[in-house]
This record gives C-alpha cells, sequence and structure tokens, in this order.
C-alpha cells in the first residue's frame, strides 16, 4: 500500500516539477534543466541522509530526491544525463530506491531505519 502511494506521489511530482521547470524558463537549454534537475535529486538525497532517523521525514526526502530523478529522465535518456552531469544515473536511482524500501520496511516494522553513509553516487 504504502509503496503504491509513493509510486503515484513521485509521479505526480514530477510531472509537477518538469512542468515548472520548462514553462517557468523555456529559454533554458535542455542541458541546463537537466543539470538543475540533478543537482536538486542529489541535494535531496543528501538531506535525506542526514534526517536517518526520523524514518518518515527520511522517507520523504528520499522520494523527492528520486521526483527529481524521475523528471530528470523524461527530459533525456540516462546515457545524456550521464554525459550532462558525469552521473550514473542507474546506479543513484538504485541507491533511492535500496534506501525508500529499507525506511518502509523498517517503518512497517515499527522500528529505526538504517541507511550505510556514503553508499552513493557522486554527490
Amino acid at each position: 500500500m504504502l509503496s503504491h502511494c509513493v509510486a503515484v506521489v513521485v509521479g505526480l511530482l514530477s510531472v509537477s516539477l518538469l512542468s515548472k521547470l520548462l514553462f517557468e524558463h523555456p529559454g533554458k537549454s535542455t542541458e541546463d534543466q537537466i543539470q538543475t534537475l540533478v543537482q536538486e535529486a542529489l541535494h535531496w538525497r543528501d538531506v535525506a541522509a542526514s534526517e536517518a532517523a526520523d524514518p518518515p521525514l527520511h522517507l520523504t526526502y528520499l522520494v523527492t530526491a528520486s521526483t527529481y530523478l524521475q523528471a530528470t529522465r523524461t527530459l533525456a535518456d540516462d546515457v545524456s544525463i550521464e554525459r550532462a552531469v558525469g552521473l550514473d544515473v542507474a546506479k543513484l536511482n538504485d541507491a533511492l530506491e535500496r534506501d525508500a524500501a529499507r525506511v518502509r520496511q523498517s517503518v512497517s516494522a515499527g522500528g529505526k531505519a538504517t541507511v550505510r553513509g556514503h553508499d552513493h553516487p557522486r554527490g
């Protein structure tokens, strides 16, 4: 149930972020938009890591990071993103999904989540 809610939220936020970026900055190049979205994804991933002691907040920030990454993936394929920003997109996506799954499992079990400190790609 929780994973379905997260998926819906990620989808809606992705569309919202992408439309905001495209319509508020129409002259911005696709590469600039990619860089902006990836920077935001990395920022929220780092914020999530700093909030690991609070699982619901941690999950919220992981979902936000994932949303920015998915919005980026609607602009370009992974190879183009990797070329534009030097980031292994699949690796970041897998790390975010793994961490979110760990937090969801912990929340479902009523415990605290643990996340390895620097298990993430470039940041």
